[in-house]
């Protein structure tokens, strides 16, 4: 009888000890929800005031004012969750981030102004500190968006702003760029790593400076620079005791082969055709006058540093952020400091018309930048003298020869006048006071050339 009165006692305890588990695991959820709610406040608590201060601590530039529409996007619809880090995050997303941010100098743009260096550090610490740290992890998951959202607009669009030059308005003004869309997307596929690729500009003449950029930079632990230094402008035949330097930095610079640059004898110190070929190329290239002659310009060419040249391209890559979208069809391109114009069918043309164009040279005389339609061209033009220029130089040398207009074949159209008088004071009153205008005939050798282009 007493095992049969033991299993009843045994029997009776049953609903006892599951009511205990079912307090412990009513316990259990209530604490983890407890847990959940206490992380879900911390981090909206915290996103919520660094968005409201516009000031970030752990950022070289705190103020993020520039990034607040994006980043309220990109949080707001998820109730301030974290984007980053955290449960259900992907780790490679966020390595992907930093090394971006790391790799940033590969496009020109210098990693510092993305803090690449001090988010990389933070990250370490953030490991080791106690999972509950909320604050900690909300902080540094804003900061890593501010960041590439700062790179990937500099990569897009450029890092100053082109109308505070007088650019104008086409310049600066590529197509807008849903970034929180894009960086969404990529989130999800873990595709982060691909952003760079997407925003930065997909012009043939961006990646070759890109590519450039990486050779010269490679080039920077091996540089061993030297100047040179001509007493005058060197010609093709002349002897200087520089020759030899001469030859090994046009080997540096890929010009002349290591054997081209090995001359000895009586022929070591003269400037021969070989060398003078190079120094064309080179000039060519920079759109100097290419004689061979190695002048102040061609010098300071030579001279010029591998960090030198890394700043310039830099620039270039900058200002190539600024060109709106290419059209499709024919282009024609005007570097303007280059005194050189490029003609291509298309974007793709591996045969471009290349030529030289006359550009202005004074502060005041600039030409001006611009893009626009071409609307349509005229060839043989005549060219209708500026009132400026009627002022300050054709006026002055009419005073001083009666026949200069003739000789320049200048002729004047139209008169408004009553007087039938052709007396050289009567012409120059007119002139000034804009009665009548001048413009030049036709002629290859004339400013406009044989053809105008014109942007009505």
């Amino acid at each position: 009888m007493k095992p049969n009165a033991s299993l009843k006692h045994s029997m009776r305890n049953v609903p006892r000890i599951r009511w205990f588990f079912l307090c412990l695991a009513l316990l259990s959820c209530f604490i983890q929800s407890a847990i959940a709610d206490n992380r879900t406040v911390s981090i909206k608590k915290t996103l919520d005031t660094l968005l409201s201060s516009k000031q970030h601590p752990l950022l070289q530039q705190t103020d993020f004012s520039g990034q607040m529409k994006d980043l309220l996007q990109l949080y707001r619809p998820n109730f301030r969750q974290l984007i980053w880090i955290g449960e259900g995050h992907s780790e490679k997303n966020l390595n992907d981030a930093i090394d971006i941010l790391n790799n940033a100098a590969s496009d020109g743009l210098n990693p510092r102004n993305y803090d690449a260096e001090q988010l990389k550090q933070s990250l370490q610490q953030l490991k080791v500190l106690p999972q509950n740290d909320y604050q900690q992890m909300a902080s540094y998951d804003l900061a890593i968006s501010i960041s590439l959202l700062r790179f990937l607009h500099d990569l897009h669009s450029g890092q100053i702003d082109p109308h505070s030059f007088n650019y104008p308005l086409p310049f600066g003004s590529t197509l807008p760029f849903n970034v929180v869309a894009l960086l969404k997307t990529h989130l999800d596929h873990l595709t982060v790593n691909e952003l760079p690729q997407i925003v930065a500009p997909k012009t043939k003449q961006y990646q070759l400076l890109k590519e450039a950029l990486a050779s010269y930079r490679q080039q920077i632990d091996s540089e061993q620079h030297y100047k040179l230094s001509f007493p005058k402008s060197i010609k093709p035949g002349e002897m200087d005791i520089q020759i030899p330097a001469l030859r090994r930095r046009l080997h540096e610079m890929g010009e002349l082969t290591a054997q081209q640059a090995e001359v000895s004898g009586v022929l070591e110190l003269v400037y021969d055709d070989v060398s003078a070929a190079a120094i064309i190329r080179l000039q060519q290239q920079q759109g100097l006058q290419a004689d061979g002659v190695i002048g102040r310009q061609t010098l300071v060419l030579l001279n010029q540093t591998i960090n030198e040249k890394i700043a310039l391209i830099e620039l270039a890559m900058e200002r190539m952020r600024w060109l709106p979208e290419l059209p499709v069809g024919p282009q024609i391109f005007v570097n303007i400091p280059a005194f050189q114009l490029w003609a291509f069918n298309s974007p793709d043309d591996q045969n471009a018309i290349n030529m030289k164009v006359v550009v202005g040279k004074a502060e005041e005389n600039q030409t001006p930048v611009l893009w626009q339609e071409m609307k349509y061209l005229e060839f043989m033009p005549y060219w209708n003298i500026p009132r400026s220029i009627m002022d300050k130089e054709i006026v002055p040398k009419m005073q001083a020869g009666r026949n200069y207009l003739s000789t320049q074949e200048i002729e004047l159209v139209e008169r408004i006048s009553n007087e039938d008088s052709e007396e050289a004071d009567n012409i120059i009153e007119d002139l000034r006071y804009g009665r009548i205008r001048a413009r030049q005939l036709p002629g290859k050798k004339k400013p406009p050339g044989e053809s105008q282009i014109h942007f009505p």
